[in-house]
């Protein structure tokens, strides 16, 4: 067929189930696609099918399909989620979307596993809720982490769920998805990287077991994740009842410092074999539980059994382990070393104390020594909210020859656990533990609340007696730490750093001031951030001063108190006080979508909403910034307040600035938990 040299010759390329990405295509025109019409006509196309009734035509004779549709005339449903196994496949650079409905209020978990057929495939996953997901739009997704994923999502909308699916490279790809949904929350969301079926998870009981999921574990390139963490309080040890694992596959034991295993230490790795007598002790309580293969050989796989000892039933006698309750006392791990002596503690030592100072504010342990084998003997502390230690966070792991080694808890509580392994030795530690009890009963200085060592200061180039450290209240006391005015120590060399959060300025005086004259020094720098890298001198002082007061225009300090080799004075005690910058404090961050609720009543417009129990107030507590933040406010009523899925109100709260004397909107209650 001919087409004439003049006219209108319109070509309309529809794209059906086009792969993402650069496309080759060619257009072949053959005579019997050919209609004549007007050019009115031309203008006119319609939808193809009219979207088959599951879509909107636009403007540009293009569907728009409903979500749970595709195809350019909207006639293909996309295939629907069936709880339990689904065998999916998509073709290379291509995406495929599966649906499934949720009831409102209903859990449900989604494990995906690459089953090939290539090395070089690489899913995918999206997950979206009411709308298909896209490489730049979704709610959930795990992208470039082998070929594994899960999704757990608790009391979630209901409605229409869309997983998509997307073979990123470089061949076709086949996953198998298991969905599970039901009415209650996963008490135990799965960890990811899980491979199927290893049934990855986190566990709480007591004792228990675990395996690799299917006896006789017949799958390449095994990638699974187990957290052990029992809610009682004591070591944990595991057994493995049975281990057979061929050559390059292994289970590794990691000894977490914390819940989330965010830090931990290698326990052992093991491979081949392991004796059904042998165990493994995880001090911390906490272990997590690695198994990797290839594609070598197969073999019978492992069970794992655990059980969580009680707090001091595996403790070394020499220790003297137990729960100490008092204002101060002596901590060795039980050798008898000293300094210089060698008194070496055991191997395969587990020691465990608890330091417990009722009502005090703080409690801390200055070691006079510490030598231990360097990353294979620790001590591993941590602040406690209870004796049990049922809430905590980790203070660290501590290995290896430190000096001047202090550890801090702001909670009075502080729990040690010390393990060594079965070969060298070190002099070990011996330490002394104070309290803020021993300091207001007047035995020592009374300090304020002191702070952790900031990431890069210089806390450990100290003398004792000094106690450097990172001040991070709002007001306190910095002393040479000789006490009750005795004389300091020559050859001195110690450092404090005094950075409250987002502080305007500080202002600085002497309760007394008595060092060697023109040898003996104390010297103050401003810093421009708590690393204190680029320090500007400001002054030093030498001599006697008494109650010399001044404000530094800066809101991070640091002291440096330095003596030479003779003639001793009673040192110093300087009080210090900082003022916020209310307008740059970020002590309260408001989320940005928060940023615009305002209220802009008054205390006694209030009253009546605090009387009806609609709006509730109380003081900030540790979070208080004197003469700055001291007050909040939970309003239910408050146009910023929102609706929680139970149908309760969740209602928006607001601090109170004393300078400013006005209302500065802060976050729902269920993120701060004031109301």
């Amino acid at each position: 067929l001919s087409v004439p040299s003049s006219g209108l010759l319109m070509v309309r390329v529809i794209g059906k189930d086009v792969p993402l990405g650069p496309q080759t295509f060619s257009l072949v025109l053959s005579g019997s696609d050919l209609v004549q019409s007007n050019s009115s006509a031309c203008s006119s196309i319609t939808c193809p099918k009219n979207c088959s009734g599951h879509g909107t035509c636009l403007s540009n004779a293009v569907c728009h399909c409903d979500m749970e549709y595709g195809g350019s005339d909207c006639s293909r449903k996309y295939r629907t989620l069936e709880e339990g196994e689904n065998h999916l496949a998509v073709t290379a650079n291509g995406m495929s979307f599966y649906t499934f409905n949720l009831t409102h209020g209903n859990s449900f978990r989604i494990i995906c596993t690459g089953l090939g057929p290539s090395s070089s495939s690489d899913p995918d996953y999206y997950l979206s809720y009411e709308s298909l997901p896209s490489l730049g739009e979704y709610l959930d997704a795990v992208m470039d982490y082998g070929d594994a994923a899960n999704f757990v999502r608790n009391q979630e909308q209901g409605g229409v769920w869309v997983l998509g699916l997307y073979a990123r490279c470089c061949a076709d790809v086949e996953v198998l998805v298991v969905l599970e949904v039901r009415e209650e929350p996963f008490a135990s969301p799965q960890l990811s990287p899980c491979t199927f079926p290893c049934d990855c998870q986190r566990y709480t009981q007591s004792e228990g077991q675990l395996e690799d999921g299917s006896g006789l574990y017949g799958y390449d390139y095994a990638n699974c994740r187990w957290i052990i963490s029992p809610a009682a309080v004591g070591p944990l040890r595991v057994s493995f009842p049975a281990f057979a694992l061929a050559s390059g596959d292994f289970v590794q034991l990691n000894e977490c410092l914390d819940g989330l295993c965010d830090s931990s230490v290698a326990l052992a790795t093991l491979t081949g074999s392991v004796s059904s007598s042998s165990s493994f002790l995880a001090a911390s309580g906490t272990l997590e539980v690695v198994f990797s293969s290839n594609s070598a050989g197969l073999a019978d796989g492992f069970l794992l059994k655990w059980i969580s000892l009680g707090a001091f039933d595996v403790c070394e006698p020499q220790c003297n382990c137990g729960i100490f309750n008092g204002t101060h006392g002596v901590l060795t791990d039980g050798g008898g070393g000293t300094a210089s002596a060698v008194g070496l503690y055991p191997n395969n030592a587990f020691c465990h104390w608890v330091l417990f100072a009722p009502q005090a504010s703080w409690l801390q342990v200055s070691f006079k020594r510490f030598a231990t084998e360097f990353s294979h003997d620790l001590l591993q502390a941590k602040e406690c909210d209870d004796i049990a230690c049922r809430s905590s966070r980790a203070i660290g792991a501590f290995s290896g020859s430190i000096e001047n080694l202090v550890l801090l808890s702001t909670t009075g509580i502080m729990n040690l656990v010390f393990t060594s392994d079965a070969s060298g030795q070190d002099r070990g530690f011996e330490a002394v533990w104070t309290s803020s009890l021993l300091a207001e009963s007047g035995y020592l200085p009374s300090p304020s609340l002191p702070g952790r060592c900031g990431s890069g200061y210089r806390c450990q180039e100290c003398s004792s007696p000094c106690h450097c450290q990172v001040f991070s209240s709002w007001e306190g006391v910095v002393t040479d730490g000789s006490g009750n005015h005795a004389l300091y120590e020559n050859l001195a060399s110690c450092r404090w750093l005094l950075a409250p959060l987002n502080a305007a300025n500080i202002s600085l005086r002497f309760n007394f001031f008595e060092t060697e004259p023109g040898y003996d020094f104390v010297s103050f720098f401003s810093c421009s951030n708590s690393s204190c890298l680029d320090r500007t001198a400001l002054k030093n002082f030498s001599g006697s001063w008494t109650g010399h007061e001044w404000t530094v225009n800066a809101g991070v300090l640091e002291i440096v108190f330095d003596t030479d080799t003779t003639v001793r004075f009673p040192g110093f005690e300087l009080a210090y006080r900082a003022v916020a910058n209310p307008r740059t404090s970020s002590a309260f961050p408001c989320p940005l979508r928060f940023r615009n609720c305002s209220l802009t009543l008054s205390w006694q417009d209030l009253v009546p909403a605090i009387r009806s129990g609609r709006a509730e107030t109380g003081g900030l507590g540790h979070l208080i910034i004197p003469g700055v933040y001291e007050t909040w406010l939970c309003w239910l009523d408050h146009p910023c307040s929102e609706t929680k899925p139970d149908g309760s109100t969740d209602p928006f709260c607001f601090i109170y600035s004393e300078q400013e004397m006005r209302f500065e909107p802060w976050n729902l209650n269920s993120a701060i938990g004031m109301f």
